[in-house]
């Protein structure tokens, strides 16, 4: 009757699962694929993460069907399904962590390098005709050391800039393939000399070798979180606008937490699998916070932004008030903003953070070629530059455009229309609209925007003071 009774139960868990998990867990799971273009999914290396999905439900499945079935699924198929699954749901997070670190790296040189001259001229931005020595002071951003800011050297940027591809989420899929298929070749060795030894048959023979799995499996998971441990201790610096630092550290804790669990349990006999399945539930259970924390949070915020407030702005100090431009600015109220040095050098922060630097680098290029003169062989090399540095297809600090601007701007450079300074207008309106509706409001819930105005309102009371003991 107790084997009835755990038969019956087994198939009752197997048909809850198959009913309800299956199409929640896949249905996330294709959302979020469709949605992959989307912020904050888009940052998240999203097909990397589907891949850990995938395999996190296919390794579900199987434990799921061993548990019902289990005297038709022969003893090497669990060696060979937990080892390759195992492997496909982790290394996924550990290339976005080590793409991650190595991004926000790249995105912290190419905003340090604003300060080197790239371009000829010097000349420099200002809310009015005359430069203020804040606007001209160079920016850089620290880096992966606090105590130190990171201002890379031409040949270091240069370095960096080489190794960009390798940060791809199209590069790192293909070298999951490659690793992938080298596990599968492996465990086909394995296999194979196996099948030419006599290995121990009946329930009590398939026991003995799934425990021995186990352990082999739980060594292999243990080697994987504590390098997984290691890129987010690495990565400790590191600060983005998506908190994908944040999940990350969230999953490494709980794979840790789950990962002991495990271990406590194999050293007891009695929990040992095959015996029970708890450790099948632990595993399910990590499979599926990471699903909750990795994709259903960030698909969630995809269908719901955050709502900050109300727009931000300080309270009356004499004359002095100094305001953000709303969530939806006006064109020219937002270029204003982005002439103001205080501002700028805020909003340039988050936008590394936001891993689209780029496009603040570029609209002050741009003001500066505005102001480089009239003289053709100047213009000319200059447009050169920006071309180089921006518009061309692998270009280090690449925008982007349409493809009509991106033409027009080609065919400039290419001596088919003369050059002129309003040759980047069109790509200089694009890269505003862009920083005006996509990033601007998520700076308006920023540390970098409530710093910017605790700065503001720490200098216009300061003025304030000054003011009235000159009065005095």
């Amino acid at each position: 009757m107790a084997d009835l009774f755990g038969s019956v139960r087994e198939r009752v868990i197997f048909s809850l699962f198959c009913a309800v998990a299956v199409p929640i867990y896949l249905g996330m799971v294709l959302v979020f694929y469709l949605r992959r273009n989307r912020q904050p999914i888009k940052a998240r290396s999203p097909l990397l993460l589907i891949c850990s999905a995938l395999a996190g439900f296919l390794l579900l499945v199987y434990m799921a069907l061993r548990t019902v079935i289990s005297d038709l699924i022969p003893c090497p198929t669990t060696y060979y399904v937990a080892i390759f699954f195992f492997i496909l749901y982790f290394i996924p997070w550990l290339m976005r962590c080590y793409r991650l670190y190595r991004v926000f790296d790249f995105n912290v040189a190419k905003s340090n390098m604003f300060s080197m001259p790239l371009l000829s001229t010097t000349a420099t931005v200002s809310s009015n005709s005359s430069s203020s020595s804040s606007s001209t002071a160079p920016m850089t951003l620290k880096g992966r050391n606090e105590d130190e800011e990171h201002s890379p050297s031409k040949d270091e940027f240069q370095r960096i800039i080489d190794k960009r591809a390798t940060l791809t989420e199209m590069y790192m899929l293909r070298l999951l393939f490659i690793v992938m298929i080298a596990v599968a070749v492996i465990l086909g060795a394995l296999h194979a000399g196996l099948s030419t030894t006599h290995l121990a048959t009946g329930t009590a023979g398939c026991n003995i070798t799934e425990r021995w799995t186990v352990l082999a499996v739980s060594a292999l998971v243990v080697l994987m979180v504590i390098v997984f441990i290691f890129l987010v201790f690495k990565m400790k610096y590191v600060s983005d606008a998506f908190s994908i630092n944040n999940e990350l550290k969230l999953v490494c804790l709980i794979a840790t937490l789950f990962v002991t669990v495990n271990l406590v349990l194999m050293s007891l006999d009695d929990y040992a699998w095959p015996k029970t399945p708890y450790i099948g539930y632990i595993t399910g259970s990590l499979v599926i916070c990471g699903l909750l924390i990795s994709v259903g949070w960030p698909l969630w915020r995809s269908f719901f932004p955050k709502k900050g407030g109300d727009d931000m702005q300080l309270k009356q100090l004499g004359d002095d008030t100094f305001t953000l431009p709303p969530r939806n600015p006006d064109f020219f109220v937002f270029v204003e903003f982005l002439k103001d040095p205080e501002a700028r050098r805020s909003f340039q922060e988050f936008l590394v953070n936001e891993f689209s630097v780029e496009n603040i680098l570029f609209w002050q290029d741009v003001q500066t070629f505005r102001l480089s003169g009239d003289n053709p062989a100047d213009l000319q090399r200059i447009s050169d530059e920006l071309v180089s540095k921006y518009v061309n297809n692998g270009s280090p600090m690449q925008i982007n455009v349409s493809s009509t601007t991106n033409t027009a701007i080609k065919r400039v450079v290419s001596g088919d229309t003369p050059v002129s300074v309003t040759m980047f207008d069109n790509a200089e309106n694009e890269i505003i609209h862009l920083m005006k509706n996509d990033s601007y409001p998520r700076f308006l819930d920023s540390s970098q925007a409530q710093r910017l105005l605790r700065e503001k309102q720490k200098r216009a009371r300061t003025l304030k003071a000054a003011s009235a003991a000159n009065l005095v």
